[in-house]
C-alpha cells in the first residue's frame, strides 16, 4: 500500500485488488462527493430514497467519513464516525457513532467491508477514543471480524397507555410545544438547556456517559430535513427535558431523548406524556433508556411495560484499555440515526 498527498485530503493510500487500483481517503468536503456518494449507497441498499437523509447525516461537521474509490472516482465503499463526547470516570473523550458503512454493489466480490473498517478504524483512532454502533443483524458478523464487540443488546421498551393518569407529582407543571413551532432564540434554549442537563446528569455518575453537545442536539433536531411520516415535540419542565416524534401511518410515541435532574420533574413529563397520548388515541410510548425504565418502574406502578425488541449494540475500543463500560451508558433513540 501506497500513501501519498491530496488537495483537500491528509493522505491517500493506493492499493490494488484482482489487478484494479483502489484509493482509500478521508471524504474531505461532502458537496463535492454527493452525487457519487448517494449512487453508491443507493446500488448497495437497493433503495433510492434517503437522499435528503444522506444530506444531513454526511453534511455536518460532526460526521467524519472514509472513502475507498476506485480510479475512475466511483465509490466503493465508505465507513462513517459520527462525533459525539463521553465522560469515562468524569474525563470528556470523543466517542462515535458508526453509521453508514456500506460496499458498492459493483464490487460486492472485492471483500472491501474488512479492508475499510480496518483503514477507517486505523486512522479514526487519532481522534476518538471510542465508537460504538447499531448495525443491522446481518452486518454484526462482519463487524465482529474486524474487532468490534458485541455485548448485551439494548432492549426497547413499550410502556402502554393507561386509563389512570398518574397523578404523582402535579404541582410541577410541564409543556409541550411542537419543533416546526419554534422560533431561533427558543431552539437555542432548547439545545442549551437539555445540553447542559446531559453534561450535568453525565458528571454526577462515576462511570461510562454520553455527554451530547449544544451542537449535537441541534444536528439532530433542528438541522434534520422534515420528514413527512413523523412530528417531533419537546416537552419540558425547569428541571427535564423531552424530545420525542409522532410517527404518523402507524401512530406511535418514540422518546428520543429525556434528561433530568430528579424525579418529580421526570415523572411531571411523564403525566404529560400520558395526556397527550390519551388525547391522540396512541397505543402509549416507546424507548430505550434504561435510567427511565428503572424509575417508571419504581415510582409508576399504575403503568404496563412491555420489551418490544432487543437492539443489537456494537462497541470498540481504541485504547483497549477496558475503560468503556457501555452497561452505564442510558442509551436513548437520539444515540443514533434512525428516529
Amino acid at each position: 500500500m501506497v500513501s501519498r498527498e491530496e488537495k483537500g485530503n491528509n493522505f491517500i493510500d493506493e492499493f490494488e485488488i484482482k489487478g484494479k487500483k483502489f484509493y482509500f481517503k478521508e471524504m474531505s468536503e461532502w458537496s463535492l462527493y454527493r452525487s457519487s456518494y448517494v449512487e453508491a449507497w443507493q446500488s448497495a441498499f437497493q433503495r433510492n430514497e434517503m437522499q435528503e437523509s444522506l444530506e444531513w447525516m454526511l453534511d455536518t461537521k460532526l460526521n467524519k467519513t472514509y472513502l475507498i474509490e476506485d480510479s475512475e472516482g466511483v465509490i466503493a465503499s465508505a465507513y462513517s464516525l459520527l462525533m459525539n463526547k463521553c465522560l469515562v470516570n468524569k474525563k470528556s473523550v470523543n466517542i462515535g457513532l458508526c453509521n453508514n458503512v456500506f460496499c458498492n454493489k459493483k464490487y460486492f466480490r472485492y471483500k472491501l467491508f474488512d479492508l475499510i473498517s480496518h483503514l477507517s478504524l486505523e486512522k479514526a483512532s487519532k481522534d476518538y477514543n471510542f465508537a460504538y454502533g447499531f448495525p443491522n443483524r446481518l452486518a454484526i458478523r462482519g463487524h465482529q471480524r474486524v474487532g468490534w464487540d458485541l455485548p448485551n443488546p439494548v432492549k426497547l421498551f413499550l410502556c402502554e397507555s393507561s386509563n389512570k393518569t398518574n397523578n404523582t407529582f402535579t404541582n410541577i407543571s410541564s409543556e409541550i410545544r411542537e419543533l416546526n413551532s419554534l422560533n431561533e432564540e427558543d431552539v437555542n434554549q432548547f439545545c442549551e438547556r437539555i445540553s447542559f442537563l446531559s453534561k450535568r446528569i453525565a458528571e454526577k455518575i462515576n462511570n461510562t456517559r454520553i455527554s451530547k453537545s449544544f451542537d449535537y442536539y441541534f444536528w439532530r433536531f433542528f438541522e434534520r430535513n422534515s420528514l413527512l411520516d413523523r412530528d417531533y415535540y419537546v416537552c419540558f419542565n425547569d428541571n427535564a427535558i423531552c424530545f420525542f416524534s409522532v410517527f404518523k401511518p402507524n401512530p406511535q410515541l418514540n422518546i428520543l431523548d429525556f434528561q433530568w435532574l430528579d424525579n418529580k420533574s421526570c415523572i411531571s413529563i411523564i403525566s404529560k406524556l400520558s395526556m397527550f397520548i390519551k388525547k391522540h388515541s396512541l397505543p402509549g410510548f416507546r424507548f430505550i433508556n434504561k435510567d427511565l425504565f428503572d424509575l417508571l418502574i419504581s415510582e409508576t406502578p399504575n403503568l404496563n411495560f412491555k420489551i418490544l425488541d432487543k437492539i443489537p449494540l456494537i462497541v470498540y475500543e481504541f485504547n483497549k484499555r477496558n475503560e468503556f463500560n457501555e452497561k452505564s451508558i442510558n442509551f436513548s433513540f437520539s444515540d443514533y440515526d434512525v428516529y
